[in-house]
Parts: structure tokens; C-alpha cells; sequence
């Protein structure tokens, strides 16, 4: 038998060779060394197949004698059997075993990469690929090609014609020779399908020497006997075929699972877990204990609630062989709507119909128009914003502030907090400000008293005990309780003050007005402030202006940074100019209001008005130094004078409201 060596030195004494045919014996020789071993998988008998012969898959022809089975539950378990052997290594492109597809090592960018040859025997003819190198990598020698045909067993090839291809190196595929049909050398192939018949693997035996290579037409074919005619994935059929992955098995079709509809849901518009508290921090890292903790869910009318899903239809799968699978349509969900919300025209959404406190109770949506504080407002409640009324059976502690859209009852104290009512604001016990609190009401404010505090109302404020030394402007004060004084402190109101005692009987320091807006005086005063400031601010950037715009006439131009500055004041001026004459109007007006006003205002002390009290009714001031008693001072003829008591109107209800837990809701 010739050695490879001699037909090697043969072929370099004579590369014009027309015709060069290996021994026979070289060919067919074949050492007998079948193994049959069993597994409970494919994958298992290939991995001992890999150990008992100590070589790479990429070396192993087999053939599956005998299937195995995985049984239900351990039971009816059946081995697979398989018949290993070696192939020979021109089965194998340059002894390199296959990389898993897709896990092949990664070539770095601008590696030198070398030349390389391709085989592949079809039905019509025998095919070699040239791949030219790159970034400086070695071209593939003539004589090494001429090996590698030889070792693939082709006996009768033009040597000119294969040289010329190797120079070329155009990487297309190019005929070298006819196929010879030897069935036992061709590529084979078997198809697995799983049991669910949604997926089914491919694997492509190597061919021997000149057997064929598969073609896509054949693996199709098999795949109908196998009765699969959906999923197939023939991209990858012809990436396997291609890539020559041999002896290992690939997915190459997929069935279409089965998709469950979707079930309905609620998309809420609003936090329906409040048992959870989260305290922010600022850009310090300090947290703010006395902030909204957002266990409120303030809502208004027209405000979208929630939205619901509609449930959708599940999607049928199908199998390999064609099968359709069921799938389950999404469920439906309750979707109610309570007190004060409704449903859209689709049903898909509930709107509230009115402000409040959006909830969700056992999967009713509603607003309740009132908030119930169930003990003090403080660390476990934070402060409190409610577009609605807000019922608390306890306190407002120091520090803490609480809002509402609507009235406001408070069962006990009001501490050095801001408490702020668009309506009444009712305090069972008294209000205790310590100097800084503020309370304020868009309506009427009652309490049992007011002790160094500020507190403004619309409305009335109605102190049964007595108002002390605090800052009070409203409509009218009454303090008609068994000591309803008023001590110490500045009291303004639109109409009338009214109280069973006025100052103290040690003079002390209390001031009176009456006839007055103090809400638009205030706001007159502080119209009046802004005023000067906006006239200070105009008055020197005029100065500015003017020097700037005198050196552009003297220059004849500025720099183009000082041009833009002169255009900045220019537009600066402008915007001050239209603040100045907005804040003119707004005095004027708030002016022209005041002096109109039709209220002359009144002082009343049921019992006593002590010397020390200093009261002005509109314009008109009068300092009281003797006590007087159960009188009214009113102006008369631009004078304020002493008239009998005049008992005040309608206070019968408000007394009420002051002193019943509940009051003052509307």
C-alpha cells in the first residue's frame, strides 16, 4: 500500500498530473472498531461514546439502533442504543473539531486570519471553496489543497485547473470533479421530535471520503415523512447544512405555544395602600416629620378614578404536525362604582363626581366628602391636605398643619400649627397658637377661646371664653360667654365687635377696630410694599439706562456684550414698568373699595370696657380712659360716641355651632 508521503512526492514531481488515483486499498480500508452503548439520551451516548474513544464528537460516526423513550413518571423508562464508531480523519476539516453553533471563540479584530479550503460533494459534482487570508494571515498552500483532495478519496481532478482556483482564491464555490454515487459515504440524517411535538432536532451525520453532502430539499422531505409541516425554521436548516454541524443535535423547527388571554385589570388612579408611611428627606438628608404623609387621596370632580382593561382572548398554539392547542380566554373582574363616582359611557372608568378622599372599599370605588382623623394630627398622621371636610377627635400638635377644601372640626386643641379652611373651622376646646401659629377660614372660625395666636375668617369668629392677647380680623368677633373677654392683642372686623368685657382691669393695652376690611387693608398694605420696592428697583436701573444709552450716542457703538446688556435693561425696564402699573391699578382699586364701604362699625362690651382700650371705627380713633359699662360706641357726625348696648344678631346659632361637637359642617 502507498504511503501518504509517496503520493505526496509524486504529486510535486508532477503538479500537471491530468489524473491521480489513490490505491484502492487506501480508500476502503477502514479498522473495524463499532461500539454499541446505551444511554437514557442521545446526548449521554455521545458523551460516552467521546470518552471511550478519547476523541472529539467531531470525530464519531454513529447510527441510533434502537430510540429511547422517557416514560411517564419513571415508568416504561426505554435506553437508547447507538452504534459508535470512528470516522476517518479526512472526514474532518483540518483535524478541528466544531464549535457549538453560535459559541465559536471569537477572533479578534485585525488578527491575522489564514486561508482556507472548502469541500462539499452534491449531486451534481464535487465543489471546493478557496478563502483568501486576511490582515497578513498565510494563504493556502497548492500542495496542501491537493492533500486535502486527496484525502477526501477524489480520484480524477485536473491539477492546472485546482492551482488556478487556489491563486484566485475567490471564495465561490467551484466545480472539481462528478459525484460518484457510493450511498454508504453520503451524509445522513435523523429528525427528534419531543413528545409534545413542539419541537423537533436535526442531526447531520458527516459524510465519508467523496459521500454527498445533505442538501435543504432532502432535510425537508425528511421532515414531511416525519409529518412536521409547521415551525420549521429553514434559515437554520441551511445554516446547518452550510456550517457543516455534523453529529450534533440542532433545533430546526418550533410549534407555536399557546397563549392564555390576558385577564382584565384596574389601572387605579389613586394610592389604595395607605397603611405604608414614607417620610421624604431634603437635600440635606433631614427627614420631614411634620410634611403630608400621602394617606389622603384628594380627588375632584371629573377626576378619573381608575381604569379597567378589557379582558383579552387567548391565542391557540399549534403543533408541529399542525395540531391546534387551546388557550384560555382572559377572565372578566369586578368593577364597581360607589358614593360620589360613576362609570363612563364605556364602563371602563369611574369619575368622581365630587371632591374627597378617593377609597376603595372591597372592590367599591367611592370619595367620601369627609376625612376622619381617629385622635390627634401629629407624627403617625403627618399634616393633613383634604379636598372635603376633616373631622379630627383629637388635636393639631406643634409644628403639624392641616388644609381642607371644606370645614374643618377640631374635638380638641389647636397648637402652634396653620390651620386653613376654605369653610368654617370649628375647635371644641381652644386655640393656642403660642405666638406662631395661624389659623384661617374661608367661612366663620368658632372655638371656646383664642390665646396668642392669629386668626383671620371671612366670617365671623365667635370665642365664648375670650380672645387674648392674639391677632383676630374677621367680619364680626363675639366673645358672649360667661367671661368672654377680650384682652390685650389688635381685633379688626368689617361690622362689629361684640364681647362681655374689653381690656382689663389693669389697662391693659387693647385695640379695637371696627368698620374696616382688615383682610383688604392687609392686602392694601402689602400692595403698597411691593409698590415701593418695584419704584426702588426701576429708579436705579433708570440710572443704569441712561448711562449706558449716552455712551452708545457718544461712541457711536457699544461692544456686543454691552449691547446686550443695554437690551436686558431695556427689557428689564419693561417687564417693571408693566408690574408698576398692574400694582397700581390693584391699590387703586383695593382704595376705592374701603373708602365706599357702607359698614360705619361698631364696639360692644355687655359689661365692662376698661380704660387702656383704644378703638377706631373707620377712620376715627378714640383712646377710652374711664370704664364704661353694658355700652356701644358707634361714630356719629365724625365722632365716636357712647350709646345704650345693642345686642348683637343672630348669635343664637353661632353660640351653638361653638360649643356642639359636630358643628359647623356643611
Amino acid at each position: 500500500m502507498a504511503s501518504f508521503n509517496e503520493l505526496k512526492k509524486k504529486l510535486e514531481e508532477n503538479s500537471s498530473l491530468k489524473s491521480l488515483d489513490p490505491p484502492v486499498e487506501a480508500i476502503s480500508e477502514a479498522p473495524s472498531n463499532d461500539k454499541e452503548i446505551t444511554g437514557y439520551s442521545l446526548e449521554e451516548c455521545i458523551q460516552k461514546a467521546e470518552n471511550l474513544f478519547q476523541i472529539p464528537q467531531s470525530r464519531l460516526a454513529y447510527e441510533i439502533i434502537e430510540k429511547g423513550s422517557k416514560g411517564v413518571l419513571g415508568v416504561g423508562k426505554k435506553l437508547y442504543k447507538v452504534l459508535f464508531s470512528i470516522a476517518p480523519e479526512s472526514e474532518t476539516i483540518d483535524d478541528i473539531p466544531l464549535a457549538p453553533i453560535g459559541k465559536g471563540k471569537e477572533i479578534p479584530r485585525n488578527a491575522p486570519v489564514d486561508g482556507d479550503m472548502k469541500f462539499v460533494v452534491k449531486r451534481d459534482g464535487i465543489f471546493i471553496k478557496i478563502i483568501g487570508p486576511k490582515n497578513g494571515g498565510q494563504p493556502i498552500d497548492f500542495n496542501d489543497a491537493l492533500t486535502k483532495i486527496m484525502n477526501k478519496g477524489v480520484k480524477s481532478y485536473d491539477g492546472r485547473e485546482i492551482k488556478k482556483i487556489v491563486q484566485e482564491a475567490s471564495g465561490k464555490w467551484v466545480k472539481i470533479g462528478e459525484y460518484i454515487p457510493k450511498p454508504e459515504y453520503d451524509s445522513s440524517a435523523e429528525i427528534e421530535i419531543s413528545s409534545d411535538e413542539m419541537k423537533a432536532y436535526l442531526t447531520v451525520k458527516a459524510p465519508i471520503l467523496t459521500g454527498r453532502n445533505l442538501e435543504e430539499s432532502e432535510i425537508l422531505e425528511l421532515l414531511e415523512t416525519k409529518n412536521i409541516v409547521f415551525g420549521i425554521n429553514n434559515d437554520k436548516i441551511k445554516e446547518v447544512l452550510e456550517e457543516e454541524h455534523f453529529n450534533v443535535p440542532i433545533l430546526i423547527a418550533e410549534g407555536l405555544a399557546p397563549k392564555d388571554g390576558k385577564n382584565a385589570e384596574i389601572n387605579f388612579h389613586f394610592k389604595t395602600d395607605t397603611d405604608s408611611v414614607h417620610f421624604e428627606e431634603d437635600e440635606s438628608g433631614r427627614v420631614d416629620f411634620y410634611s403630608d404623609l400621602g394617606l389622603i387621596q384628594n380627588v375632584v370632580a371629573g377626576q378619573i378614578l381608575a381604569v379597567k382593561s378589557v379582558p383579552e382572548n387567548g391565542t391557540p398554539g399549534k403543533t408541529l404536525t399542525g395540531k391546534v392547542t387551546e388557550a384560555k380566554d382572559g377572565e372578566e373582574i369586578p368593577f364597581e362604582a360607589g358614593k360620589n363616582t360613576t362609570k363612563s359611557d364605556n364602563g371602563l372608568e369611574i369619575i368622581a363626581q365630587s371632591a374627597g378622599r378617593a377609597v376603595c372599599n372591597e372592590g367599591v370605588i367611592e370619595v367620601e366628602p369627609m376625612f376622619e382623623v381617629k385622635g390627634d394630627v401629629g407624627l403617625k398622621t403627618g399634616s393633613v391636605v383634604f379636598l372635603g371636610d376633616v373631622m379630627i377627635t383629637g388635636s393639631v400638635e406643634d409644628g403639624f398643619s392641616v388644609k381642607a377644601a371644606g370645614n374643618i372640626h377640631i374635638g380638641g386643641t389647636i397648637g402652634n400649627a396653620e390651620v386653613e379652611a376654605d369653610g368654617d373651622i370649628v375647635v371644641q376646646r381652644g386655640i393656642l397658637c403660642k405666638g406662631e401659629g395661624t389659623v384661617k377660614a374661608g367661612g366663620s372660625i368658632f372655638a371656646k377661646f383664642i390665646e396668642n395666636s392669629k386668626v383671620s375668617a371671612v366670617g365671623k369668629v365667635v370665642a365664648n371664653e375670650g380672645i387674648l392677647h392674639s391677632v383676630v380680623d374677621a367680619r364680626q368677633v363675639f366673645c358672649l360667654g360667661k367671661r368672654g373677654t377680650i384682652t390685650g392683642g389688635h381685633v379688626r372686623t368689617v361690622e362689629e365687635v361684640n364681647a362681655k368685657t374689653i381690656g382689663s382691669t389693669t389697662y391693659t393695652e387693647t385695640k379695637i377696630e371696627a368698620g374696616i376690611d382688615p383682610i383688604a387693608k392687609e392686602k392694601l398694605e402689602k400692595f403698597l410694599r411691593e409698590r415701593d420696592t418695584i419704584e426702588e428697583n426701576l429708579s436705579k436701573l433708570s440710572v443704569n439706562l441712561t448711562t449706558m444709552q449716552s455712551q452708545k450716542r457718544s461712541l457711536g457703538q457699544l461692544s456686543p456684550e454691552r449691547e446686550l446688556m443695554l437690551e436686558r435693561m431695556l427689557r428689564a425696564k419693561k417687564e417693571f414698568d408693566n408690574q408698576l402699573k398692574e400694582i397700581n391699578i390693584d391699590i387703586e382699586e383695593l382704595k376705592s373699595y374701603l373708602s365706599s364701604m357702607t359698614s360705619h362699625g361698631k364696639v360692644s362690651g355687655n359689661d365692662k370696657i376698661y380704660p387702656g382700650t383704644e378703638i377706631t371705627i373707620k377712620n376715627t380713633t378714640l383712646k377710652i380712659k374711664s370704664e364704661f359699662t353694658h355700652v356701644t360706641f358707634a361714630l356719629e357726625s365724625g365722632e365716636i360716641k357712647p350709646i345704650p348696648y345693642q345686642e348683637p344678631k343672630g348669635l343664637k346659632e353661632d353660640k351653638k355651632k361653638a360649643t356642639t361637637k359636630g358643628g359647623g359642617r356643611r
